[in-house]
This record gives structure tokens, sequence and C-alpha cells, in this order.
């Protein structure tokens, strides 16, 4: 009798899937790190924080800002060049794609730094402004550029796209990922490159023909609209195919790169 009920008991509990967060490899899900000719940021999802240098990036100009109550897991981040040398030239701003590990909730965030405030290499206080895109909705891959005008910033992940107006902390457009691409099966990005008017990419499309089969897309997109317009397959089945498993969910062995010319 007492046997049935443990055994019953135990078949009634609900299973938890965790999700693990690597916060020990600086190179997992993301690039976290970013730089233009006036300084440089560096994610540290370890430490909780992040890591600046400004120009003329010596030792002396390194500085550390941590908050261990932030439990923010940084995909990726991109740097904002600051245009006004004259009065804010202590100020620097970077954006960031991040999810909230005790949530999964997705955020994007602008966050900004003065340089006067950095003592002996730490900075105790950022103006960190948060937006809310998605609630407990994990992903795998997110990635994120700003465009070389410095208004808006490009996300692309594996369920939506987003385009955000940076300049007036608001989003532009955020987009269902199953319904924004013109490719009929789900794609999942993993490395993007942005021009003022379109965005590049390139990750892995479930194949139409077998759907435990992920082939290697390339895709691009307009920015004004904000849409998807083409893309092309590489249909090599033997050679560039990969199982829909392993490409749907992180893995180093997946990395990939691209870049534009304007």
């Amino acid at each position: 009798m007492f046997i049935g009920i443990f055994i019953l008991l135990l078949i009634l509990k609900p299973i938890v899937c965790v999700i693990i967060y690597d916060i020990t490899d600086d190179n997992a899900h993301g690039v976290r790190i970013a730089g233009n000719d006036q300084f440089v940021v560096y994610g540290m999802n370890l430490a909780m924080g992040f890591d600046i240098n400004f120009a003329p990036f010596v030792p002396l100009t390194d500085c550390v800002y941590v908050n261990q109550s932030r439990d923010f897991y940084v995909y990726s981040l991109d740097v904002v060049f600051n245009n006004d040398n004259n009065t804010s030239d202590q100020l620097f701003t970077f954006v960031q794609i991040s999810e909230q590990m005790s949530t999964q909730n997705i955020y994007f965030s602008i966050i900004t730094v003065n340089r006067s405030l950095c003592i002996n290499g730490n900075m105790s206080t950022a103006t960190i402004r948060d937006t809310l895109i998605l609630n407990g909705t994990h992903q795998e891959y997110m990635l994120l550029k700003v465009v070389p005008s410095q208004k808006y910033t490009c996300v692309f992940t594996d369920r939506f796209a987003l385009m955000f107006d940076i300049v007036n902390n608001e989003i532009i457009e955020l987009k269902d990922s199953y319904t924004f691409y013109s490719y009929p099966y789900p794609i999942i990005p993993h490395a993007i490159d942005v021009t003022d008017t379109y965005v590049i990419g390139v990750g892995y499309a479930i194949s139409y023909i077998n759907p435990n089969i992920a082939v290697i897309i390339a895709f691009i997109c307009e920015l004004q609209p904000f849409r998807s317009i083409n893309y092309t397959t590489i249909i090599d089945m033997n050679s560039f195919a990969q199982t829909a498993a392993l490409a749907t969910t992180y893995n180093i062995a997946n990395q990939m790169s691209i870049a534009s010319y304007y």
C-alpha cells in the first residue's frame, strides 16, 4: 500500500527543466566585447558586471562596474559612438541584450557610464535603462548590432527580431521569427551585421525536406520598413547539414561570422 502511494507520488511530481547559464565561458551564447576609438567594453557574466577601457587605452583608464544583485546573463552588446565631445566627453554608452536568469525574461538595456565617477579602477554607479522585451522565453542565441548612424539597434534571436530606437529608448518593431522571415521554416540566427539600410545574417534553418535536419542559411533584411526580403540556403545535405537538435541549441562548434561593407 505504502509502496504504491510512493510510486504514485513520484509519477505525479512535475519534472522541471533547469536552464544552465555558463558564466565561466566568455564565448558562450554570444559576443560580449565591443569597442570603437573612444572606449572598449567587456561584459562579465561571472562577476555580474562589465569592464570598460577608455581611450587612449592604457591600464590606468580601465574601470570595472559590478552589481551582484542584477542577475542578467548578457548574450551580446555593442557600443554607441559619443558625438558630443564638448559637453559630454565623460559619458559613454553601450547597449546589450540579456536574459534574466531567475525568470528567463528578455531585456534590452541602454547603459551609460560617467568616466569621472571611476575611482581607483572601480565605478560604483551606472545609468541603466531596461526595456522588457519578452516574458519567460528562454533563448539560445541573441545577436545585437548598432547601426552606423548610432540611432537604432537590431536584435535577432531564436524567437524574435527587434528594431530599437536608442535615442528615444523605445521599441520600433518587434516581430515573431516564425512570421518575420520569408523562409517557411524556423531560422536560428548565429551571426549578423548591419548598415543603415539593411541587415545580413547567417544561421541554421530547419530543412523543408527533412525536419530532423538543419541547413546553413544566409538572409538579408531591410530596416525601413523592417522586414526580411530574401535568403539563400546551402543545400548540400552531406557537407553542411546539422541535426535539428544541435542547430537549435547552443553549440560552440556551430559558431559563425558575417560582415557587411558600407
